[in-house]
């Protein structure tokens, strides 16, 4: 599984404490992807944002694992890396499997997400 950390996006600065993980991540303005996501108007595709946040909690738990479902997901601003330098991701852990996901560029929210995961052996 290619992971898009170090390539799609970087870590600034990572916290977390018993059900909170809370980081600061910079996107590859440059990376390929947004040649198709779109040439005219680049902008981060939500698929790659379930993905980090994914990422990001396997790092926290050091775990791996598998999204089981999104019970929602709401994108409210588009994520434009040439224009948003450093984004604040906050996931809430519910449980171990249960979470809530907020992407926010300053002080506006520009995803939320609620699901589950299961941990993979």
């Amino acid at each position: 599984m290619m992971l898009l950390q170090n390539n799609f996006y970087s870590i600034q600065a990572c916290a977390q404490t018993d059900n909170m993980i809370e980081a600061r991540i910079a996107i590859n303005a440059t990376h390929e992807i947004f040649k198709g996501h779109f040439p005219d108007r680049p902008v981060v595709p939500g698929v790659c944002m379930v993905q980090i946040s994914k990422e990001l909690a396997e790092k926290c738990i050091q775990q791996h694992l598998r999204i089981a479902e999104i019970s929602q997901i709401k994108y409210l601003k588009p994520i434009i890396p040439e224009e948003n330098q450093y984004i604040q991701v906050h996931i809430s852990l519910k449980d171990e499997l249960n979470f809530n996901a907020t992407w926010t560029l300053g002080q506006e929210t520009a995803m939320k997400m609620n699901g589950k995961w299961h941990i993979i052996s």
